[in-house]
């Protein structure tokens, strides 16, 4: 009856399922004998194993009404086990509603049992969420980089945002991965399990599998863990901009004539918006990155169009009633011309940090209102602000970029 404590049950089953062993209607017969025997006992792991395996057999024997039944059943004993979890420590509670949740939809559940199973997965995600307690750490900065930051002061404004700028450098593509290959022989039970990315109404933004050392992980997969990785890289670059803004701050006096050397004839702005750049220019050096952000996170979206535009691409879909709408800023940081033009891996940290779940996503978070007020003054805030005077310097008139280069080590 499947309560053997090795699962040997379930391994066997399973076994066969995969090598299409064995017949499918004895298969699903026994299945859903251990599951009902499961159910009984209140095993809910064991139950919806059982239960899923049924429905897959099922399958298999053109039985498709009762394999719906049967993964409708995997998805309550789920539930069940997430019920049984909740008020526990950890994310187990959410991770079995949620799958119970998945399985019902998937098997055709009513509207009504749906919206009843994510009620109550997103109270309890939101009570998991009010649990978490912050972390925080301390680290303690050499005083050669406070000595090296320094160099900011006496500069003028010119070449003190170029100091800025040079201190987000992005990381190299090909030593990201690395470091994400690296993390994982040194903990290979990291391997084990998957990363769940929450976002900071508690639900869950997006899960990422595990890796493998064994050299069969899906390219997306990898990329997903380098996105992950690169945000922790942050941290420390966030800081010495922070720091190296307050010196700016404090040493020049705002005027609205004092970005116009970087933005009039910049070929990285289209006509009309060098008002918005100034505007977000002004606020970053304020240390006002809640307006920054804002502004700035369209307006690179809509300055990437344009250049590529400028370069000979189509950045536009035309539907069949003749409405041309703009292709999404997801779909044309993919293209390769994107990476030519920006470069491998300023292209790969920007595609992160605006449009990648697994990164900061900000292009999606700022526009639809997810983050709180605090959350506009993290580590990618900052490096993105860094990031955007880059790409104005870069825009700059070739005469003009050579002006603007301070003799730096």
């Amino acid at each position: 009856d499947g309560t053997d404590p090795l699962y040997l049950t379930r391994s066997l089953i399973q076994l066969l399922v995969e090598n299409r062993a064995g017949k499918p209607d004895e298969l699903a017969a026994f299945a859903k004998k251990c599951a009902e025997a499961a159910e009984a006992r209140g095993d809910w792991v064991r139950a919806g194993d059982y239960w899923s395996f049924a429905s897959q057999c099922m399958q298999k024997g053109d039985q498709a009404e009762d394999a719906n039944e049967a993964l409708m059943r995997a998805g309550r004993a789920y539930i069940s086990l997430g019920e049984s979890m909740v008020g526990h420590k950890g994310l187990a509670a959410d991770h079995w509603l949620e799958r119970g949740f998945q399985l019902l939809r998937h098997a055709g559940a009513s509207d009504e049992v749906l919206s009843d199973a994510q009620k109550r997965l997103e109270e309890v995600q939101q009570k998991m969420l009010d649990s978490l307690a912050p972390i925080q750490t301390k680290t303690d900065i050499p005083p050669e980089i406070i000595d090296y930051l320094n160099r900011a002061r006496g500069l003028d404004l010119r070449d003190g945002l170029l100091f800025l700028s040079s201190l987000a450098q992005p990381a190299s593509k090909s030593a990201l991965r690395e470091s994400v290959f690296k993390a994982l022989r040194d903990h290979p039970l990291s391997g084990l399990f998957g990363t769940t990315i929450l976002r900071e109404d508690g639900k869950t933004d997006l899960s990422i599998p595990p890796l493998s050392l064994e050299g069969d992980n899906n390219e997306e997969t990898v990329e997903l863990h380098m996105w992950r990785r690169n945000t922790l890289n942050h941290v420390l670059p966030a800081w010495m901009i922070e720091y190296v803004r307050r010196i700016l701050a404090e040493e020049h006096a705002w005027s609205d004539e004092c970005f116009d050397w970087l933005l009039d004839g910049n070929l990285f702005i289209p006509n009309g918006r060098e008002g918005m750049y100034r505007a977000a220019l002004k606020a970053g050096i304020d240390g006002d990155l809640l307006t920054c952000t804002h502004l700035l996170v369209p307006q690179l979206e809509n300055s990437f169009r344009y250049v590529l535009r400028q370069h000979g691409f189509i950045t536009t879909d035309i539907r069949s009633d003749g409405r041309q709408d703009e292709r999404s800023l997801s779909r044309i940081m993919q293209y390769p011309a994107f990476a030519d033009i920006f470069g491998e891996d300023l292209a790969f940290e920007l595609r992160g940090m605006l449009v990648e779940r697994a990164g900061s996503n900000l292009r999606n978070t700022v526009a639809h209102g997810l983050l709180q007020e605090g959350a506009f003054f993290s580590p990618e805030n900052q490096v993105l602000f860094a990031h955007a005077i880059r790409l104005l310097f870069t825009g700059m008139p070739a005469q003009d970029q050579e002006d603007a280069t301070p003799g730096q080590e």
